[in-house]
């Protein structure tokens, strides 16, 4: 169809694609009995949640959350990467991705997502430049992660743009694509690492909430800010009602509410 086409063919790496792609996505959603249309269109949202603007993102995890009743399998595709908009610092974007996420949990997926949003109740007034070890509760310096520089700012050229640069402005230009990429490169590596680590502390919490593994972190009241507080509140709130409703036994039950209990601020 024309729509395909367009989605298919829009680039996304600038904002009138990106507006373009917005504007398929919301006339595909009008259309009913079209599941492959509202598939690709899903798929383009979940790419929306990995692009730098604030804007993109918060505009993505929004028309996610108003189909996410009638597209609850494609939507699942893309758990992940709305999990990790949890870390984001904007605060506005971890409440919609929370409606989200709790939206999406079933009983299929209760243990592992009830021990990602665990986590990120014990680590939600971090920045993104520091995590918790939630095995010993200390705080991890990410002094060691590579730093942004303002290379990595410099706009691709087109084949055109290219034609007019001199020599050594050429030459330049290409030398600092060339760190950029492999500064993005390391950035991804180390992100696999972290990815890694939370994912095995995440299973080690998943068979046992009330485990040595799972110990929760305190944190004092006064080192929130009211937004991060009443985050960390509704986040709470929304891990026992999925609890209450999805929990696999009674057990599990308990002590998941017993580890909210004890890692909410009061």
């Amino acid at each position: 169809s024309v729509l395909a086409q367009i989605a298919t063919n829009t680039e996304s790496n600038k904002n009138p694609g990106n507006s373009i792609l917005y504007e398929c996505v919301r006339t595909i959603m009008s259309i009913e009995k079209q599941s492959s249309l509202h598939v690709l269109a899903i798929n383009i949202l979940g790419r929306f949640l990995v692009n730098r603007d604030n804007n993109v993102r918060y505009v993505a995890l929004n028309a996610l959350c108003n189909v996410v009743s009638s597209n609850t399998d494609a939507i699942q595709r893309h758990r992940n990467t709305i999990v990790e908009c949890l870390k984001d610092e904007d605060l506005t974007i971890r409440k919609r991705a929370l409606d989200l996420i709790y939206a999406l949990t079933n009983k299929k997926n209760i243990r592992s997502l009830v021990c990602d949003l665990l986590n990120f109740l014990t680590v939600s007034n971090t920045t993104a430049s520091e995590s918790f070890d939630l095995t010993s509760g200390n705080a991890m310096d990410a002094s060691s992660s590579v730093s942004p520089s303002k290379h990595d700012d410099v706009p691709k050229l087109s084949k055109k743009e290219l034609k007019k640069l001199s020599k050594k402005e050429r030459k330049k230009y290409d030398k600092e694509q060339r760190a950029r990429e492999e500064r993005e490169r390391q950035r991804a590596r180390q992100a696999a690492q972290r990815e890694r680590e939370q994912q095995q502390q995440r299973e080690r919490a998943a068979s046992s909430p009330g485990s040595e593994d799972a110990k929760p972190v305190f944190i004092e009241a006064s080192s929130l800010s009211q937004g991060e507080l009443e985050f960390r509140q509704e986040l709470a709130s929304k891990i026992c009602l999925v609890v209450e409703q999805f929990a696999p036994c009674r057990k599990w039950h308990i002590d998941t509410i017993i580890q909210v209990m004890a890692t909410t601020t009061s």
